[in-house]
C-alpha cells in the first residue's frame, strides 16, 4: 500500500507541474494575442499570420502592387490591419442566389428576340 501511495503522490505532483506549465502558457498566449489583436499597423510576419498566407505569397503580392502596404525607410514592409480586411472583401463571391436574381434581372431587362 505505501508503495502505491507513493506512486499516487508522484504522479499527482507531475500533473500538478504540468498543469501550472500549461497555465503559464496560456498566460502568455493571452497577452500575446492582446497586444497583437489591439494593433493597427502589422508586419510582414503578423499579415502574413492575419491573411494566412505565406511570406513569400505576401512578397509576391506587394512585389506586383496588388495589396496595400507602406515601406516608410523603404526597407521593411507595413500593412494597416484596415486596409487588409478591406482588400480581402473588395472581390466577393456571388451567391447561388444572388446570381439566379442576377440572371432573373438580366432577362426581364433584355427581351428575347424572336
Amino acid at each position: 500500500m505505501t508503495t502505491e501511495t507513493t506512486n499516487n503522490g508522484r504522479q499527482l505532483q507531475k500533473l500538478e507541474a504540468r498543469l501550472q506549465d500549461c497555465e503559464k502558457r496560456l498566460e502568455n498566449l493571452d497577452s500575446a494575442c492582446g497586444s497583437y489583436a489591439s494593433k493597427e499597423v502589422l508586419t510582414l510576419e503578423e499579415a502574413s499570420l492575419f491573411l494566412g498566407l505565406s511570406k513569400s505569397q505576401l512578397y509576391k503580392l506587394t512585389g506586383a502592387g496588388a495589396i496595400p502596404h507602406y515601406k516608410p525607410g523603404g526597407k521593411y514592409i507595413y500593412f494597416d490591419r484596415s486596409d487588409l480586411v478591406e482588400w480581402v472583401r473588395h472581390n466577393p463571391v456571388k451567391t447561388r442566389k444572388q446570381h439566379e436574381l442576377d440572371a432573373i434581372g438580366y432577362v426581364s431587362r433584355k427581351p428575347i428576340k424572336r
